[in-house]
């Protein structure tokens, strides 16, 4: 069972829709069908508008069928005098269905993701990582940095 990877495309975005939905019912221990309504018609036209332009997608395939999502949301920043790319990179939504885990399909998404957005260049990229998927992120070179604060409002 070989996975193929492929960049979203305009005509993918139910697909990119359905995929975020399952990420975060399960990683917040949800059935699909839990998640408030409101919430998924935010989520379907969040990604309306942003979908192919500053939310990118990258699908795991095995057999034609989707297994597995990784999402880079990009932003402009200043440049830096050592770097003067101007845009970082946000990974989120990674997520490979149960059945497909602890066989590489993870790792390809997020190399294969990362590799399409600095040949795009992008300088950074930033994630949150859950337990299932710290030591994954650990291997490919980030690593927790501390100084960095929230507020939400």
């Amino acid at each position: 069972m070989q996975a193929t990877i492929r960049a979203a495309e305009a005509d993918d975005l139910d697909l990119v829709v359905v995929r975020r939905l399952d990420f975060l019912a399960e990683h917040r221990g949800l059935a699909r069908d839990q998640l408030d309504l409101a919430f998924v018609e935010a989520t379907r036209a969040f990604l309306l508008r942003t979908h192919g332009r500053t939310f990118l997608s990258w699908f795991a395939e095995v057999d034609d069928e989707c297994v597995g999502i990784v999402s880079v949301i990009t932003s402009d920043a200043p440049p830096r005098p050592e770097d003067l790319r101007s845009t970082d990179g946000y990974i989120v939504n990674m997520h490979v269905d149960r059945e497909h885990r602890s066989k590489g399909i993870g790792r390809l998404l997020v190399e294969r993701a990362m590799a399409d957005c600095e040949a795009a260049g992008v300088r950074r990229f930033t994630l949150y990582a859950t337990d299932d998927g710290r030591a994954l992120y650990e291997s490919i070179g980030f690593a927790d940095e501390v100084g960095w604060m929230n507020r939400y409002s």
